[in-house]
């Protein structure tokens, strides 16, 4: 008819809009999940630079044991008297740890579990809670899992076992003398999963 509008490319026109809608979407969607998992790889080192005037260092690594402990887990403690304060700072950098329920400082070389001379995680317990012989530790509540930075201070009050009633100077004679580790442990590994030699920091440079 004269004068009559063809409305033939229109309708194709709308028809095509949904598809193009479904193909966006299910775009997005690839997209987020594509974000959804993080690997190992994927995990950035923490800056570690402003400890650089630290005094001692412990890389964490995963206790050797039969069979191996499946974990990505790792991490590094650092130790360093206070500048202000009669205490010990210190800080446990942990990455991809599941269940984490305990920290601690131990006498010990290389795989030794040596008797234990201070309690770090979890933070804020009274440190006559780590001197139970051959009784539990405190236990963090709930278990922590992820990646983080724990800092902790502790004076010589804190010390344990062959440390008991010394001084900070004893305690630093102790993390210089290469023959300390740190112990962290989590829900399914109670005998420990990451283990870190003590040893000055510039003996790590």
């Amino acid at each position: 008819m004269k004068g009559a509008v063809s409305l033939l490319p229109l309708l194709l026109l709308l028809g095509s809009i949904p598809a193009v809608l479904c193909a966006d979407e299910h775009a997005d969607h690839d997209h987020d999940h594509e974000h959804q998992h993080t690997t190992q790889a994927d995990l950035q080192p923490h800056d570690h630079g402003k400890y650089d005037d630290f005094k001692f260092r412990a890389d964490l690594q995963v206790v050797e044991q039969s069979p191996p402990i499946d974990t990505v887990a790792g991490g590094t403690a650092w130790f360093n008297p206070d500048e202000d304060e009669p205490e010990y700072v210190w800080d446990i950098d942990v990455m991809g740890v599941e269940n984490l329920t305990a920290a601690v400082l131990r006498m010990g070389v290389s795989g030794e579990d040596g008797p234990l001379i201070l309690g770090l995680l979890p933070l804020n317990v009274n440190a006559s809670a780590f001197d139970a012989i051959d009784g539990p530790l405190p236990q963090i509540t709930p278990p922590f899992t992820g990646d983080t930075l724990f800092h902790g201070h502790s004076s010589a009050e804190d010390l344990l076992g062959p440390l008991a009633g010394g001084t900070l100077a004893d305690l630093e004679e102790a993390l210089a003398s290469g023959e300390t580790q740190v112990v962290l442990y989590t829900t399914q590994n109670p005998g420990g999963i990451l283990r870190g030699q003590v040893m000055p920091h510039s003996a790590k440079n």
